[in-house]
């Protein structure tokens, strides 16, 4: 509004001076004929003042005489009223111009407004000139464009949400109908059932409570991840240190499993440093760890090297079965089957490691690899994660 209303100032500003310069050279016009007009007066005043002729003069020679006096008042009220009347003309041609110009620019203002009212938000001034009317057309194109932004996020955001409803609505449904299938029968045989039996339901009811709770803990990280306005908290991480502390982690937690973890650094000459969210890495490397350790069968292997550009490699290698090729085109994507692993601790997944384990990476603008670790005849050692960050 301020770069408006000096706009508007500008402009009166423009007539008037272009007022002043029409009056300026009116009255130069008009000074100039008066010096003409003077100047004839003087003449004929002194053609007044000469001696009377010698010869006698008739009637049609003092009628020529007397008709070489110009009518004073009506010339010079013919030169006042032409100054009057151009000054007026060029006045209104300069208020006519500007009132034009405005008003075209207001109907394109009319045009854009009204487009970005109907929802058009993509609906832009076009600037041909940068002056001032152009400066403020980027200006606002430039608050559109934010506008738009800011929409595109909110309606993100919702659709996140509502994907959350739905993913929550559609996975809960068969854990929940397995765990009350499962109580019931609890209630109606208890007293039938044997020692067996009665554990053997209760593991499943166990099983079916750690589903739950981690598929809406999984859920909402990713509802959240997704959301527009997330920004991760950059900081220097030590990754070296962190792999450290995660591997001697999951010894801890699969020591029953009796899997062995090894870490290879490969980047000792180097720092491990990398800047990112330490908590979402730390969950990164715990999804791979405890991931490999499901399907490994005795060891799993962890390397970390630096790349030729500079960025840290981490791999993470078991020696399962490996992914089957379907697998492997969809790590990291969204599956719709639940997956009960064949381990001894009857791990039960929800399919959404490989998920946030994704967008953890691409938040770090890193890239992540799937493939099985194959033995130099071809045969399937194990599966294979890479991670480039």
């Amino acid at each position: 509004m301020k770069e408006q209303s000096n706009l508007f100032v500008k402009y009166i500003f423009l007539t008037l001076f272009l007022n002043v310069v029409f009056v300026f050279l009116g009255f130069k016009t008009m000074s100039y004929v008066m010096r003409w007009y003077h100047s004839k007066q003087v003449e004929m005043r002194e053609d007044d003042q000469k001696p009377p002729l010698d010869f006698p003069l008739d009637s049609n020679s003092l009628e020529g005489m007397e008709g070489r006096r110009p009518p004073r008042d009506k010339n010079m009220s013919f030169v006042v009223g032409a100054v009057i009347l151009f000054t007026f003309l060029s006045s209104l041609i300069a208020i006519g111009t500007l009132l034009l110009y405005f008003r075209q620019k207001a109907a394109i203002a009319k045009s854009v407004m009204t487009d970005l009212k109907s929802g058009h938000l993509k609906s832009r001034f076009p600037v041909e000139k940068i002056d001032e009317t152009g400066l403020i057309m980027l200006e606002f194109n430039n608050m559109a464009d934010e506008i738009e932004r800011l929409v595109t996020k909110v309606k993100k955001s919702e659709e996140s949400r509502k994907q959350l409803l739905q993913d929550l609505s559609h996975d809960l449904k068969t854990p929940l109908a397995s765990l009350r299938l499962i109580i019931e029968n609890l209630q109606n045989s208890i007293h039938e059932m044997t020692e067996v039996q009665s554990k053997h339901f209760l593991n499943a009811s166990h099983h079916e409570v750690i589903y739950v709770s981690e598929l809406v803990e999984d859920l909402l990280f990713l509802s959240k991840v997704d959301e527009a306005g997330f920004n991760i908290q950059p900081q220097r991480v030590d990754l070296r240190g962190l792999l450290n502390s995660e591997i001697s982690q999951c010894k801890t937690l699969e020591q029953s499993k009796g899997i062995a973890f090894t870490f290879c650094d490969e980047a000792t000459s180097s720092r491990a440093i990398v800047n990112g969210d330490v908590t979402l890495l730390k969950r990164m490397i715990r999804n791979i760890l405890v991931n490999a350790a499901s399907f490994a069968k005795t060891k799993v292997d962890v390397f970390l090297k630096k790349t030729d550009v500079g960025k840290l490699e981490i791999t993470v290698i078991d020696d399962g079965k490996g992914f089957p090729n379907e697998m492997i085109l969809a790590y990291g994507s969204r599956t719709t089957s639940r997956k009960f692993l064949d381990t001894t601790g009857g791990r039960v997944s929800t399919g959404l490691g490989s998920v946030i384990t994704s967008k953890i990476v691409t938040l770090h603008g890193g890239s992540l690899m799937a493939s099985n670790y194959l033995a130099q005849n071809g045969e399937v050692r194990g599966a294979q994660i890479k991670i480039i960050i």
